[in-house]
């Protein structure tokens, strides 16, 4: 019974919030879509048992995690949606998108690489260092980098 309770007050909430689908499967499967343009945000939730596991589908595969109640399964959605919607207006979205799937597949693709492949010790060192630099990049980045608008991000 709790199981169906969770999904109902989450999927409630969820369409309030603007969901345009939700879908509920029989093994408590939720698949929740909601549009800002023509940007289609999917977020899938499993309810089993005390647990729920929260995931974006879409635009770009991420795992959010176990979560441990109903609101908090709400609040990181709406959060996230805010995020998406004051990041959609911005003239490089569009490139941000790419390079986020462009990330997943790099991870479908060196996983491919070395789970398949002998890859030698200097390539993977080669690698690594390649890591390194696109992750100071990053870091670098992050601090000089103006944050975003976050008055309406923090709406609650």
């Amino acid at each position: 019974m709790r199981n169906i309770v969770s999904d109902d007050m989450i999927n409630l909430v969820l369409r309030q919030m603007g969901a345009v689908s939700i879908k509920t499967s029989p093994a408590y499967i939720n698949i929740a879509k909601f549009e800002i343009g023509n940007l289609r945000l999917t977020y899938m939730y499993e309810v089993k048992e005390e647990d729920i596991y929260l995931q974006r589908i879409s635009p770009y595969p991420m795992m959010i995690g176990k979560i441990y109640n109903e609101q908090q399964v709400v609040e990181i959605i709406a959060n996230d949606l805010k995020k998406f919607k004051n990041a959609y207006s911005r003239s490089n979205f569009s490139k941000f998108i790419r390079i986020a799937t462009d990330v997943v597949s790099f991870d479908k693709e060196i996983e491919n690489l070395f789970m398949s492949h002998n890859v030698s010790k200097e390539d993977l060192e080669e690698v690594e260092q390649m890591m390194d630099k696109v992750h100071d990049k990053l870091s670098e980045l992050m601090e000089k980098s103006p944050l975003l608008e976050t008055s309406s991000m923090q709406e609650k």
